[in-house]
Formats: C-alpha cells, structure tokens, sequence
C-alpha cells in the first residue's frame, strides 16, 4: 500500500510542477489562455495523463485542445513484435512514422504540452515526426512522459481515476 501511495505522490507532484510554471489569468470563469495538449499513447498511460492534464488546465481557465497522435500505419500489440520495432525505431534517426493529420498552428497557443512514453530511453519517433512540422518559436513548450511498464498500467494499478 505504501508504495502505490508513493507511486501516486509522485504522479501528482510531477502534475503540480508541471502545472505550477503555467500562469493563469483568472477573471472568474472567463477562460483567457489557450492551451494545446499533444501526445501519443499506445497502452493509454500517456492518454490518460494528457485527460489528467486537459482537466487540471480547464480548471485555471485555460481553453485547452487535446489531440492525440495517431500512425497512419498501426503498431503492434504489446509484445515483442512491439518492442522490436520501437527498438530498430530508435536506432534510425531517419525514422519519421506518418501520423494522421492534426490541423493545428502552435502559433495560436500561449502554452503548448506535449506527451509521450518512453521507448528505449526516448520519445518514439512519431512524435518527432509531429515536432518537426511545428513552429513552437517564441512559445512555452512544456514535455510530459511516461513509462508504465506495460499496456494499461496505470489503469491496472490505480483505474482510471488518475
């Protein structure tokens, strides 16, 4: 029990800080910022960190967007299958997998997020593949990631009030 509650702390205090360096102007429930919430989730950790977040910012009056990189061409399961692929992924630093298409313009947000997972020590290649079609000049980019261990993980240890 205790170290589901420190897994959770964790979680949460990694949710303060990155929300904690976010300025909110707040004139009653007049929403006055914008902010873009970009991620990717193959085993729904990410995704529902992102849902954490959209809600979190929502409450600071911020008009929040949340959109969720999908690849054009699926990945595999959970499994080895996946593993081998996101590992050769890694290894190419030509690899840029397609994703459909999210009509966006950073240029319009006054705070961006950006979530992923970590695959062999870094962000899967997909998401690489969206950076590099932005342009975040003059922008506050704030990254999030996750590791879970598995598909589903956080949903299995704490369900899907996280």
């Amino acid at each position: 029990m205790l170290n589901i509650l420190k897994k959770l702390f964790a979680l949460f205090a990694g949710l303060t800080l990155m929300f904690g360096s976010v300025d909110a102007e707040q004139s009653g429930n007049v929403k006055t910022k914008k902010a873009l919430i970009v991620y990717f989730s193959h085993t729904g950790n990410t995704k529902l960190i992102a849902e954490r977040a959209q809600k979190e910012l929502a409450a600071v009056n911020y008009l929040v967007d949340l959109h969720r990189l999908e690849p054009t061409k699926p990945y595999p399961e959970y499994g080895d299958e996946l593993r081998d692929l996101a590992k050769e992924e890694t290894e190419n630093d030509n690899c840029r997998p397609e994703f459909e298409a999210i009509n966006v313009d950073a240029q319009s947000y006054d705070v961006i997020f950006i979530g992923t997972p970590v695959w062999w020590y870094k962000a899967p290649k997909i998401v690489l593949s969206f950076l590099e079609k932005q342009d975040f000049s003059n922008k506050k980019v704030r990254f999030f990631i996750t590791h879970g261990g598995g598909p589903g993980a956080l949903h299995k240890r704490y369900g899907n009030g996280v």
